[in-house]
């Protein structure tokens, strides 16, 4: 991370990511801090890790700190020091959705009053090398699409819409006089009927030119946009039974062609 001005007396630490990694999703995001060892103390105390995101006031355009992260940690005996790992996934995400929203964040940690984790003051005066100071493992995933969905109206007889909808209708195949079915004896089939107004003229450039150019043409009208099949069970000319397929049977979605 860069080093940032400071905040109450806390290191402000600020990742910048480029544009053509924020334009994917967040899978997962780690930060890795490195705990400074006792050194010669046999002692390992305990300390409490804490992660603050840094975050501004609209109204006063004023900086402050939000907790995120609080980790119990134990510091390790001798010179060598531990990596902390802390989840920070939900920020990062946050700051792909919204880069201009990254002030930064602020890791704390201390043993009786002294700083026991690596920060960029450390580097700065030599006591560590820069391979100890914090740094972000982040996986990403490609971003959803999205797609139009083309979703029609569904009405029943109670309603009073004008526009194209698909009505419930009900085919009985006794009443036809189809007996040579043996199921289903009845089945939903729908249908389509409404107006479709010149607004819907946009979405079908062809039919709405085809109209300009021949006045006595029909404009678009609410027909079926989606239809799927039955299974049906019946007794063919030779009275052997029969089961089947009927493509084309049910109505699933309407709209204006």
């Amino acid at each position: 991370p860069k080093m940032r001005h400071g905040l109450w007396g806390h290191e402000i630490m600020h990742f910048q990511f480029s544009d053509g990694v924020t334009k994917y999703q967040v899978a997962n995001a780690t930060l890795f801090v490195h705990v400074k060892g006792t050194g010669g103390r046999t002692l390992s105390p305990s300390f409490y890790m804490e992660l603050f995101k840094v975050t501004k006031n609209e109204h006063n355009n004023e900086h402050k700190l939000v907790k995120i992260v609080t980790r119990r940690v134990t510091q390790p005996a001798g010179r060598e020091g531990l990596w902390v790992l802390l989840d920070i996934s939900t920020m990062v995400s946050e700051w792909f959705k919204n880069p201009r929203e990254n002030y930064g964040f602020v890791v704390s940690g201390t043993v009786n009053g002294r700083k026991v984790i690596y920060t960029h003051s450390h580097s700065k005066v030599g006591e560590v090398d820069r391979s100890k100071l914090p740094y972000v493992e982040v996986t990403t995933k490609e971003a959803k699409r999205r797609t139009r969905r083309n979703v029609g109206l569904n009405c029943n007889d109670k309603s009073h819409e004008t526009l194209c909808c698909r009505y419930p209708l009900t085919v009985d195949f006794e009443e036809f006089g189809w007996d040579f079915i043996i199921a289903p004896k009845r089945y939903e089939a729908n249908y389509c009927t409404g107006e479709c107004p010149f607004i819907t003229l946009q979405k079908h450039p062809h039919t709405h030119l085809l109209q300009m150019a021949s006045p006595n043409t029909t404009g678009p009208c609410c027909a079926p946009r989606k239809m799927s099949a039955i299974s049906m069970l019946y007794f063919d000319q030779e009275m052997n039974v029969v089961y089947g397929s009927l493509p084309g049977m049910v109505v699933d979605r309407c709209g204006c062609s």
